[in-house]
């Protein structure tokens, strides 16, 4: 029975998890969204366009890209106001306003600049021009432009950059360039219970009776509960930290600086899912709890053992449960 109950609470939390990672996507979303307005009003559209579309990479929606192509155009940036059209226009060909603010943008901008199509194999890459991000999104094929002149385009595969090319762009040309992602780097087998310099790793031991007629014991209600905050305040930190690098980032644009935000931003969402799947399951475990002292129990010979472990390390974190019901 308690070995059903078990896996009622881990099916419960997998089913949670992206609808967690979902809601945290869309506050942040919302703060960058909110961020970008007041930047826009202020007049720094530069500032704005990227705001806006850090909300976009969060949780996508057209009037968020809409906002950062303007915004763009506002801040004399053609090549990339261009490149945000072309990707309002193939992610929402459907909507009416969106695909007429992209076509009038190509077909006022599209001849005096050059269009490029980047393919990246064998997985989606976020490509970078003259040592700046070109965007927020990664992906296997996707179309930039280009002012005239000599560039740089180079693909970041994660952490591994792919070797730059140089490229003469000439006004109204179209083309496409290759990127393969470099051999994954070799690394020793870490220790069972060595954490990532850096990380977080916190065990507990936790006795629990679970003897209760009906129900489990409050004590696993207690750990739930433990969990969740622990959790909790590590996301929070991170959030902060993703926030500092970012502006870390508007300062001084680098490779580094945009890999580093792109694991953070990773970090923070794992963290934020996990808080939310932490959550589910306490609650699920206070509705299979038996809050009544345990009156009617019967003793049992041995209680059963369970070991709580809370891992984190810069883009992971995760959370153990050894021991039986």
């Amino acid at each position: 029975m308690r070995s059903r109950c078990a896996t009622l609470l881990v099916l419960a939390a997998l089913a949670a998890a992206p609808n967690a990672l979902a809601q945290g996507d869309v506050a942040g979303a919302a703060s960058a969204y909110s961020r970008a307005q007041r930047a826009e009003l202020a007049g720094d559209h530069s500032r704005a366009a990227e705001l806006y579309e850090l909300a976009d990479s969060m949780a996508p929606t057209p009037e968020a890209l809409r906002s950062a192509l303007r915004a763009r155009l506002a801040a004399g940036q053609r090549a990339i106001a261009a490149s945000r059209a072309e990707a309002l226009r193939t992610r929402y060909p459907d909507d009416a306003e969106s695909k007429a603010l992209a076509d009038k943008t190509l077909s006022e901008l599209g001849a005096q600049l050059g269009r490029y199509e980047i393919s990246c194999k064998p997985r989606a890459c976020g490509v970078i021009v003259d040592e700046e991000a070109s965007g927020t999104d990664t992906q296997t094929t996707q179309v930039i432009y280009l002012e005239p002149g000599s560039h740089q385009v180079a693909a970041a595969f994660g952490t591994q950059r792919a070797d730059p090319k140089s490229v003469e762009v000439k006004a109204g040309e179209r083309a496409t360039l290759e990127f393969e992602a470099p051999p994954a780097p070799v690394e020793p087998p870490a220790g069972p219970e060595s954490p990532a310099p850096g990380g977080l790793n916190t065990g507990a031991d936790v006795s629990l009776d679970s003897a209760h007629k009906g129900g489990l014991s409050p004590a696993w209600f207690a750990v739930g509960a433990v969990v969740t905050a622990g959790v909790g305040a590590v996301a929070i930190w991170s959030g902060l930290d993703t926030l500092k690098q970012r502006d870390e980032y508007d300062k001084n644009r680098t490779q580094k600086g945009y890999e580093d935000g792109l694991d953070l931003e990773r970090r923070t969402n794992v963290l934020i899912a996990g808080t939310g799947v932490a959550a589910v399951c306490t609650l699920v475990i206070a509705g299979f709890t038996d809050w009544s002292g345990g009156s009617n129990a019967k003793p049992q010979a041995k209680s059963r053992g369970l070991r709580v472990d809370l891992r984190g390390a810069p883009g992971a974190a995760g959370i153990g449960l050894r021991g039986s019901f």
